[in-house]
């Protein structure tokens, strides 16, 4: 029968945990762009220092309807494409903001993980002392170290999330504006058709022509400018999910198994005990089966010359009972013991 897989082995060649989190590179790459997308150093520099609220992308305006009561459909058709921006950039700005909380919610989880994990290593490792419990709390500091990285990882994707839908909106909002302005100026020349009887149409038509190309022009630069600032930001994602994914085989080198099997640490020894706090089981009670057979493991994996300490247990995630030791490293990290001798070569 092949070995099951427990949820941590190391290899034995590698000595320790270091080298998974080598420069905490990952936490410092995830720090960097979580400043950068809130200094809004992404933002192209045409679209200058702007700022507004998500709601403006919901915000519903007639911006050309003060032209309608002067019965002028010609200069109506040279404003159409300048209000199909806006509603090129219209949004639901209460699905943006939930899709931000959501990740920000993620972020509050993961930071309370980590600190449980914390307060978990402190806690159970204040009287273990030696190689072993160094490297134990190595280990468990560097999962720590991992889960928060993630949690600073939501909080960046609820600033990316944020940072965009705030931008479009700004840009609607200028947009807006400038379709306002341009109204204004042709409700003017309206008014010049009507007070003229009409002589002062050609003119009209090529200040209409000129002053709508003049902020078209304007407009699409704007556009152009919030293409390329997204493009950035859209750069900046893609950095954070390579650091989520660095992060990820962290966790997965760190929980991984080992080649081969546990070599015990010492000489054969009957009376020879695990070391540690171990939780007493009932002797009889079916519920209290596998913490038992654990037990039992744990004098077994001891008297073979396995160097075992045993951890009581806490009501904390991935933290079990049995630890097997081989020259001051932790080699293997045991959840159930209905199989630790099997695995442990015992």
């Amino acid at each position: 029968m092949s070995p099951l897989r427990p949820p941590l082995v190391a290899v034995a060649d590698h000595g320790t945990f270091n080298d998974p989190w080598a420069g905490i590179w990952i936490a410092e790459d995830i720090d960097t762009i979580l400043a950068g997308v809130r200094s809004g150093s992404w933002i192209d520099g045409t679209l200058g220092a702007v700022s507004a609220g998500l709601d403006t992308l919901a915000f519903v305006s007639d911006p050309i309807g003060g032209l309608l009561q002067y019965g002028v459909a010609w200069m109506l058709e040279h404003v159409k494409p300048l209000t199909e921006a806006l509603d090129w950039l219209a949004g639901d700005p209460g699905q943006i903001s939930a899709h931000a909380q959501t990740w920000r919610n993620i972020s509050a989880t993961l930071d309370d993980q980590a600190a449980d994990l914390d307060r978990g290593m402190r806690s159970d490792t204040t009287d273990w002392v030696g190689d072993a419990a160094d490297a134990y709390r190595t280990w468990s500091g560097q999962q720590r170290d991992a889960v928060g990285a993630l949690a600073t990882a939501a909080e960046t994707m609820a600033a990316i999330t944020e940072g965009a839908g705030t931008l479009v909106a700004a840009v609607r909002m200028m947009v807006r504006d400038a379709i306002a302005v341009l109204v204004s100026r042709l409700i003017t020349y309206a008014s010049e058709l009507i007070f003229t009887a009409g002589l002062a149409t050609p003119l009209v038509v090529e200040q209409v022509s000129t002053l709508c190309a003049s902020w078209a022009a304007r407009i699409a630069g704007w556009l152009r400018g919030l293409v390329h600032s997204l493009e950035r930001l859209r750069g900046l994602a893609g950095r954070m999910g390579d650091a989520i994914e660095a992060i990820k085989k962290l966790l997965t080198r760190l929980r991984s198994r080992g080649d081969g099997l546990t070599t015990p640490s010492g000489a054969p020894d009957p009376g020879r005990k695990p070391r540690g706090d171990r939780t007493a089981a009932h002797p009889t009670r079916v519920k209290d089966k596998p913490l038992r057979r654990e037990n039992e493991s744990a004098d077994a994996l001891a008297q073979n010359g396995y160097d075992v300490h045993m951890l009581r247990r806490k009501p904390i995630a991935d933290l079990k009972q049995i630890l097997v030791v081989k020259d001051g490293t932790v080699v293997r990290f045991f959840p159930f013991g209905d199989w630790i001798g099997r695995r442990a070569g015992v």
